[in-house]
């Protein structure tokens, strides 16, 4: 580990790397929910499909049907229940689709991983950072995180905006 005195660029790595690691759980988070969500809705449509032909079969003694409830007497209600939830299951799917949620934790997880590894090779002084000083190997793994994360140091504006802010603290 880095001492006290730790360098600008190994102290930005290291919030880099740490918006990397939120990024990549707020967007599982935001996969697998969306996906359960997803998934349990439809799960539910197809209860609710059954129970209601259940319910509607009139070949029981004494026209006694156990699965007969007085709400789905009226088929009206249960084309507006599955109606509402199959909007509600599409409309997720296209939140899904549009922001692209999956392909986006798959970059962050994967970028995640890489900023670790580089971490390791930085802290173990193994293969680019075999003999260099230790401020040039600080900015090495700036530099290389910042082309594993595909930020381009001079054009991206939350990174120049980042810097104006810890230029006012």
């Amino acid at each position: 580990m880095k001492s006290k005195n730790q360098s600008a660029f190994y102290k930005r790595f290291l919030e880099l790397q740490n918006k990397a690691k939120i990024k990549k759980y707020i967007y599982g988070i935001l996969y697998y929910s969306l996906n359960t969500i997803t998934f349990i809705s439809t799960l539910y449509v197809a209860i609710i499909a059954v129970y209601f032909l259940a319910g509607n079969n009139s070949n029981y003694q004494n026209n006694e049907n156990p699965y007969r409830l007085d709400f789905w007497k009226d088929s009206s209600n249960y084309i507006l229940a599955t109606t509402i939830i199959n909007s509600l299951t599409s409309m997720i799917s296209s939140l899904i689709a549009f922001f692209a949620i999956n392909n986006k934790f798959r970059f962050y997880k994967e970028k995640f991983n890489l900023l670790k590894f580089e971490h390791l090779y930085y802290q173990t002084r193994k293969w680019i950072y075999f003999d260099q000083l230790d401020q040039e190997n600080d900015f090495r793994l700036m530099k290389r995180a910042l082309n594993i994360l595909e930020i381009d140091r001079y054009k991206s504006s939350s990174f120049l905006y980042e810097n104006k802010m810890n230029k006012e603290e």
